[in-house]
């Protein structure tokens, strides 16, 4: 099955995923946004709630769907997964299919580097070499930084505390991290 490369999905629609829908939905880098969460009538409200923003934005479509409906999205989120689950869903997905790069859209905030280590486990586990771009999202769904990975994956920390898209050095905490509570 074909990518396609202007379709994203959200799966786990709590603050966290319900904000990176939104972010993704302002920042104008996808055509498709699909919606998947446990109780498909918040994915449905989400949808629409989020399409109420699209005539501040570019055009672009927002349903609620299943699994079934994200196997060809060239973005797939799952943010607030326990790392450990998230990451044997992905290395089934990537080991399953042809996937030929992976964007991975994180938010900035300290809590979404669970779902970079996540994706950085199935790279290692799946024992396929697919090119990754991280790209962070402020509060305000702006990018704020793009990275490239190329060849080897930085060697892996401890779960939660991968932040590769911060400067060296940086150290980041919920005590001084620019979110709120809310945002996390």
């Amino acid at each position: 099955m074909a990518v396609n490369d202007r379709k994203a999905a959200i799966a786990g629609l709590g603050f966290v995923g319900s904000a990176s829908a939104f972010a993704l939905m302002q920042s104008g880098l996808f055509s498709e946004l699909v919606l998947v969460n446990r109780d498909t009538g918040k994915a449905e409200g989400e949808a629409l709630d989020i399409s109420h923003g699209l005539p501040f934005a570019r055009p672009m479509k927002i349903y609620a769907g299943t699994y079934d409906d994200i196997v060809d999205a060239a973005v797939i989120a799952c943010p607030k997964q326990r790392e450990h689950d998230c990451a044997e869903k992905l290395t089934a997905i990537f080991r399953a299919n042809d996937v030929r790069a992976i964007t991975l859209c994180r938010m900035f905030v300290p809590c979404c580097g669970g779902l970079e280590y996540a994706v950085y486990q199935a790279l290692a586990a799946c024992g396929k070499a697919i090119p990754l771009r991280i790209v962070t999202l402020g509060a305000d769904g702006k990018i704020l930084k793009e990275e490239q990975q190329q060849g080897r994956l930085p060697e892996l920390s401890t779960p939660g505390v991968l932040f590769s898209s911060f400067p060296p050095g940086t150290i980041l905490s919920h005590a001084n991290c620019p979110a709120t509570p809310e945002d996390c």
